[in-house]
């Protein structure tokens, strides 16, 4: 339906012409008479657009508005209701940006935001405590030249955030930084650092206290052994031999965990020395552990089937390599069935080094795959013990591979056995000039 204020304009363009007619009727001049008309109605036009405009330019408010009618009338009216509409978006926008700089101000974590080319836009009270940025002075410079730690440097370049890094606070090198950046919006970026020093602290007094623990236990524990492996067997009752077997196994087992918890605390304590890493010829190392696992199943009858490239080798620490690929093959042999295939793999597999373990055993339900790394967790807690499992195995594993540039990949599936792979990068991988070992049973070119 048509406003009343078109249909005011349109009786006023209807009169004007109107009006051209009639002027035309009594004088003859009926071109003068139209063009008269016009240029009056534009006049009266551009007269109103003058108005608004000035209105406009001193405030537009509602008491200034020009008076007029028509669709004019109209218009100052949409333009002010607009302006009341942005005014109150204004304050709503307003009141937000202050309630959030006030949290932000209230937050223990520091919190800058960044503009597309790094630069500082704005900061909080803890980014001046955490990161020695100074709130507004610093506003405008690019945060890596506040903050020049080369781990962070390459971290901004790559613009890889989908995880944090950890780097030391440049007010003190005794504060330790989590780090993370968020993109959001056009082009920003918001950079958010917590303090983990407390957090660092108490990690480094757990790995002490398990490592002190662990070193003052294998010596009991080790006399303890001797002491039972000492005793004739013909000398005591059946009862007391029968006990002394169950001591004798259970303090075993807790040397295996005490030696396990050992390497877990050198592998997490003592950062990675790379002069130790040296080319491993993997190939060898791991067909000499394919023989031991197959001698340790004596009765239970595995079949470990290896496929072994003997021309690829890794970069690594030859110890902590040895550990972490017996592990998983001594795993395998563990919690499969007796009887079942066990295939153990070190070959190519696109651009990177692949050492993988197969079994055909019951496999692992996928709810449990993420946390299989964590020590002591069990999926079947008495059927691992049955076996003489620690818990640490895995643990073992992740932390060794890791810190010789691999990853663990585990997959499974109930009723589908298990894989599990050690993937290295191609910048790990060496090439020895050895002929590849065919498949076969372990131990056999």
């Amino acid at each position: 339906m048509m406003s009343d204020a078109w249909r005011t304009e349109l009786w006023r363009l209807a009169g004007t012409l109107g009006a051209a007619l009639a002027t035309a009727l009594l004088t003859g001049h009926w071109a003068l008479a139209f063009l008269g008309a016009l240029i009056l109605y534009v006049i009266w036009h551009l007269r109103q657009m003058y108005l608004v405009e000035r209105w406009l330019l001193t405030g537009g408010s509602l008491k200034d508005a020009p008076d007029s009618s028509g669709i004019w009338d109209q218009i100052v009216h949409h333009i002010y209701r607009l302006q009341q509409h942005n005014r109150r978006r204004k304050k709503r926008l307003t009141s937000m940006l202050n309630r959030f700089h006030r949290s932000t101000e209230a937050m223990p974590d520091a919190a800058v935001v960044l503009g597309e080319l790094r630069e500082i836009e704005w900061s909080n009270r803890a980014a001046a405590t955490l990161l020695g940025i100074r709130n507004p002075q610093d506003h405008g410079q690019r945060i890596d030249n506040l903050l020049r730690d080369p781990a962070f440097h390459d971290y901004l370049t790559l613009a890889d955030f989908e995880e944090p890094i950890d780097i030391s606070s440049p007010i003190s090198d005794n504060v330790e930084l989590n780090i993370r950046i968020v993109a959001y919006g056009d082009g920003q970026y918001l950079l958010i650092a917590r303090d983990t020093s407390s957090l660092r602290r108490l990690e480094a007094v757990r790995r002490d206290f398990v490592a002190n623990v662990s070193h003052e236990l294998r010596t009991p524990l080790t006399v303890i052994t001797g002491y039972i492996e000492s005793f004739d067997g013909e000398q005591v009752s059946d009862y007391v031999r029968d006990g002394l077997a169950a001591i004798d196994r259970q303090t075993r087992r807790m040397l295996s965990i005490v030696q396990d918890l050992l390497m877990l605390s050198r592998l997490e304590m003592e950062p990675p020395d790379p002069a130790a890493a040296e080319p491993v010829p993997a190939g060898e190392l791991i067909a000499g552990l394919a023989r031991d696992a197959e001698a340790v199943t004596g009765a239970r009858g595995h079949r470990i089937v290896t496929d072994l490239d003997d021309d690829l080798g890794v970069r690594g620490v030859p110890g902590e390599l040895s550990s972490a690929f017996a592990n998983l093959i001594n795993n395998a042999v563990q919690h499969t069935p007796d009887g079942t295939r066990i295939n153990v793999e070190w070959k190519m597999d696109g651009e990177t080094a692949v050492f993988a373990v197969r079994d055909e055993g019951p496999g692992i339900d996928p709810s449990h795959l993420a946390r299989l790394t964590e020590r002591f967790y069990r999926v079947d807690t008495s059927r691992s013990r049955s076996r003489g499992g620690t818990g640490l195995g895995l643990s073992v594993v992740k932390h060794a591979i890791a810190r010789n540039g691999g990853e663990l990949d585990i997959q499974s599936a109930p009723g589908r056995g298990s894989t599990f792979r050690c993937v290295f990068p191609p910048e790990r991988v060496e090439r020895l000039g050895r002929e590849p070992r065919s498949l076969g049973r372990s131990g056999q070119a």
